[in-house]
């Protein structure tokens, strides 16, 4: 996982300190989006598959885009409830959380290797808001924003249902949001083809569905299980959550 190194002067729109760097290269702006790939070689193989690549990105975030007043500067009540989760400055920057004042919420972005936008969902804040508690725009069945940590689970896969149990189990284990809680068996395909292992943490309203997508899982992984907590993953310290992933 890349670290924030700095911000800079955006080239594109011009803003003086809107463009993020961080230390494996890439370079983000989080006024309009310009974004510039991480720095190495490529290979043959990705060189011969960046137009097929690129279109497809661009094909699945042709109506995708984050509302017009997009900040990295997070209001106290926004933060201070990423804060009772344990979410560092760090990890805000690193993984591109933002607000939109006019639609009241927290912004979570998704983007592709080629620095698409694929989708985003938002968290309400505001005291009474007219739609549910999130709001998604884009594909996110089709979007895969793992947060790669093989250190302690080699070729595990963890889905959760939100950005913030994703980034603290992300700590521990490769970790996907679904953005809810629905997983499709393409899904598991997809993520067959990458991973032996996989383990499903949904909320425990969910523990029937979980289970019952679990079995249907198995026929595409090494390994399955199934976590059911009292609480959601982000709720845990590290610690625990160390425990549970622990657990056969």
């Amino acid at each position: 996982m890349s670290n924030f190194v700095q911000h800079e002067p955006c080239p594109r729109c011009g803003s003086r300190d809107n463009l993020g760097v961080w230390d494996d290269g890439h370079k983000w702006c989080f006024g309009c989006g310009y974004y510039i790939l991480r720095s190495g070689i490529e290979t043959l193989k990705t060189l011969a598959n960046t137009k097929n690549n690129n279109k497809n990105e661009r094909s699945q975030s042709a109506a995708v885009c984050l509302p017009d007043d997009f900040t990295i500067n997070l209001p106290a009540e926004p933060l201070q409830w990423l804060r009772k989760y344990g979410i560092t400055d760090v990890e805000i920057v690193n993984n591109h959380i933002g607000w939109s004042e006019s639609n009241g919420y927290l912004v979570y972005p998704c983007f592709g290797v080629y620095g698409s936008l694929l989708c985003y969902q938002g968290r309400y804040f505001c005291q009474y808001p007219t739609n549910q508690r999130f709001y998604t725009s884009g594909q996110v069945e089709k979007t895969y924003h793992i947060l790669e940590n093989n250190f302690d689970y080699p070729n595990t896969i963890c889905l959760v249902e939100d950005m913030v149990s994703c980034i603290k189990i992300a700590k521990h284990v490769s970790c996907m949001p679904l953005f809810g809680s629905t997983i499709k068996t393409e899904r598991f395909i997809h993520l067959g083809n990458i991973y032996t292992n996989l383990i499903i943490w949904l909320d425990k309203d969910k523990a029937q569905y979980a289970v019952k997508r679990g079995k249907a899982a198995e026929a595409f992984f090494d390994t399955v299980r199934v976590i059911i907590t009292e609480k959601d993953p982000k709720d845990y310290d590290n610690r625990q959550l160390r425990r549970y992933l622990s657990q056969s």
